[in-house]
């Protein structure tokens, strides 16, 4: 500008500028192509500062790129990482500060142009730099190597500067003068005082700005002094009902990566602590009785570690218990889900093996057998079956398909007996009647002949006539008595 004094710079650590502050009059200028235009230079205060809001400095930040057509954007000494993130997330915040200007304000004026609201070319300015650049890259170079080098630990998204501003350089400055009481207030120091290096880097700067000099246009034209105190109008209105506030700051950002990253480890912790118990089972049916106090004991133990990680963060504290319990509580539903189907699964494995051994056990014995020895048999073999089903699965009784399948076996047992009572029926049957021709056969009464009346036939008659090789012959029918209709039979 020429001048000797311009914006203030205070000598202390509290900040001189506030807010976005305006020089007075416009300074003359020409394009490259030989339009004259009118320069205003606006001055913000520092951003970071310990009593104010990262939503404060997004304001200011908003307000002025949005506001401007070239933006110089100071630093000091080096450029790192959490600057160039920072800047970045000013930027961004930026973003949607312009899209929701256009949202709600554009209805205010018909003859409104988002194109207005376009981020301007940046130039970063490292301030007091005195480290040289590696194989003698231009600053320019430098930052853009470090913006497409930078890492972050989240790899699916690219946020560059570059593709946010038109243009972006970089140009650094030399420490401007060597004196502690010059450097605190550099509008008393006089050219001569200045250092060589910062006067030449200094007019670099100024050409630089000079030559790539751009105005706010609208309409392909540059606007007017009334457009643009419309358009500051509606950004200050913009900023000032709140249009930056629903997005998170950096600080709210760390708290809610640290929730869910806690959240997220904790609900680890209560599944690894469940499938512990399930390994100890063999990812087996388990007691739903010590499965429902082991969730329990998991969740009161993850609650705790959440508690833990998120200590001093109350609200952070209150919204990870809900999502740990909501969490937990789907996780529990599906293994309760998987072990109710695992018990009758277990239970109906034992059941159907249990009536294959009682079949197997009641092919054993030779039939026919008395009945009251057949009776007992059968008795033995299902209070094994019971006894050995309550040994396999009695850890599950909790759950209805232990009684459900305990019924089930039961009532198969009876079907299996009903079969080997049947069975033992045809045999003494069998034995009967090969007995009675036997005995008609070797009798020494004579002929009987087809009277069609009943014979009733003594037992201790028929047995001592049995062949002595077949003696369980003569243990079925000792209790049979019967009575036989001679229709057609005759005996010699």
């Amino acid at each position: 500008m020429g001048k000797q004094e311009g914006f203030g710079v205070g000598p202390s650590v509290r900040p001189h500028t506030m807010g976005i502050w305006m020089w007075g009059k416009p300074m003359m200028a020409k394009l490259p192509s030989g339009e004259p235009l009118s320069v205003i230079f606006l001055d913000t205060e520092g951003f970071a500062a310990s009593n104010i809001s990262e939503t404060y400095d997004a304001k200011i930040f908003s307000v002025a790129t949005l506001l401007s057509s070239y933006l110089i954007y100071n630093s000091v000494k080096i450029i790192d990482q959490g600057d160039i993130d920072y800047l970045e997330l000013l930027a961004r915040r930026t973003q949607l500060f312009a899209l929701r200007s256009q949202m709600t304000k554009s209805k205010w004026f018909e003859e409104f142009n988002h194109d207005l609201l376009r981020f301007p070319p940046l130039v970063w300015v490292v301030q007091d730099f005195v480290q040289q650049t590696a194989d003698e890259e231009s600053p320019t170079e430098w930052l853009h190597q470090i913006m497409e080098t930078s890492s972050r630990e989240e790899g699916d998204y690219d946020i560059n500067l570059l593709g946010i501003f038109d243009t972006v350089d970089c140009h650094t400055l030399f420490l401007p003068a060597t004196k502690k009481h010059l450097l605190q207030d550099l509008s008393k120091a006089t050219e001569e005082e200045l250092t060589p290096e910062y006067k030449e880097e200094r007019d670099r700067l100024t050409h630089k700005l000079k030559t790539g000099l751009v105005p706010k246009e609208k309409n392909g034209r540059p606007i007017t002094g009334p457009e643009l105190a419309t358009l500051l109008e509606i950004l200050v209105t913009a900023a000032n009902e709140g249009s930056l506030a629903e997005i998170p700051g950096r600080w709210q950002v760390f708290i809610d990566q640290l929730q869910s990253s806690a959240l997220e480890d904790c609900a680890a912790f209560y599944e690894s602590d469940i499938h512990m118990l399930l390994s100890s089972y063999e990812n087996s049916a388990v007691n739903e009785t010590e499965l429902l106090e082991w969730h329990y004991s998991s969740l009161d133990k993850a609650t705790t570690l959440l508690k833990q990680l998120l200590f001093g963060l109350e609200e952070a504290i209150v919204e990870a218990v809900n999502g740990l319990n909501t969490t937990s509580t789907e996780k529990f539903e599906k293994i309760w889900d998987l072990n109710e189907k695992k018990i009758q699964l277990k239970c109906g494995e034992v059941q159907r093996q249990l009536e294959l051994e009682a079949e197997e056990k009641l092919q054993v014995p030779v039939l026919p057998m008395k009945t009251h020895g057949l009776v007992r048999e059968q008795e033995q073999v299902r209070e094994a079956c019971v006894t050995s089903y309550r040994d396999q699965v009695g850890h599950l009784r909790d759950n209805a398909a232990f009684e459900r399948q305990l019924s089930q076996l039961q009532t198969g047992l009876r079907y299996i007996f009903g079969a080997v009572t049947l069975k033992n029926n045809v045999a003494m049957e069998e034995l009967l009647h090969s007995s009675m021709n036997w005995h008609w056969k070797s009798s020494e009464r004579g002929a009987l002949t087809r009277t069609g009346y009943h014979a009733q036939l003594q037992p201790s008659r028929l047995l001592s006539r049995l062949p002595p090789a077949e003696p369980q012959w003569y243990i079925c029918l000792k209790d049979l008595c019967v009575s036989v209709l001679i229709t057609k039979y005759s005996c010699t």
